[in-house]
């Protein structure tokens, strides 16, 4: 049993996660220890994607290592996706696999399937726009990070996480 997830955003920005879209790399190692920490040792967290960067607390690194069928596989077979508004959550759709997935500056509303869980930042977000594509790598609003992706937090996605395992039968709270 596993969970997957991906950290990038494509060609633009997959080795240093500078895209807007992106969440920065010590949340994603924040909400790994985490999940390594506290999940039962059956399940194991698979990172897949690109080969950007890997991370050490991934039990298994597929990360730049799978075509794309074999990704599909691999994603198929998940309990659980977790990324950021990108191409595995809608390969995940099209499977029948539930993503959480972090919504900074695109649109929950329109981007978000209603099978997956959705988490978008209160503060601020839905200011990307096609057309940022050259400039994607700042934030519209002029933050150093994009204050949308920075708001949401390691501990929140973890709890998220954990609730939904509980609700599926994977986890309860003895696990725990």
């Amino acid at each position: 049993m596993y969970i997957t997830f991906q950290n990038g955003h494509g060609p633009i920005s997959h080795k240093e996660n500078t895209h807007i879209k992106c969440w920065d790399t010590k949340k994603w190692e924040e909400l790994l220890s985490l999940l390594k920490t506290n999940l039962p040792d059956n399940i194991k967290i698979v990172q897949v994607g690109l080969d950007g960067y890997i991370f050490d607390k991934a039990d298994i690194k597929l990360a730049g290592k799978t075509n794309f069928d074999e990704l599909c596989s691999v994603l198929e077979r998940s309990v659980l996706h977790i990324d950021t508004d990108g191409g595995c959550v809608h390969i995940c759709k099209a499977l029948g696999t539930t993503s959480l997935v972090l919504f900074g500056p695109t649109d929950v509303d329109y981007l978000g399937y209603d099978n997956n869980i959705n988490i978008a930042s209160s503060l601020c977000g839905n200011c990307f726009r096609p057309d940022y594509i050259s400039t994607s790598t700042k934030c519209p609003l002029g933050y150093s990070k994009p204050l949308c992706m920075e708001s949401i937090s390691p501990q929140f996605v973890f709890h998220t996480v954990t609730e939904y395992l509980k609700t599926k039968g994977i986890i309860n709270n003895n696990d725990m």
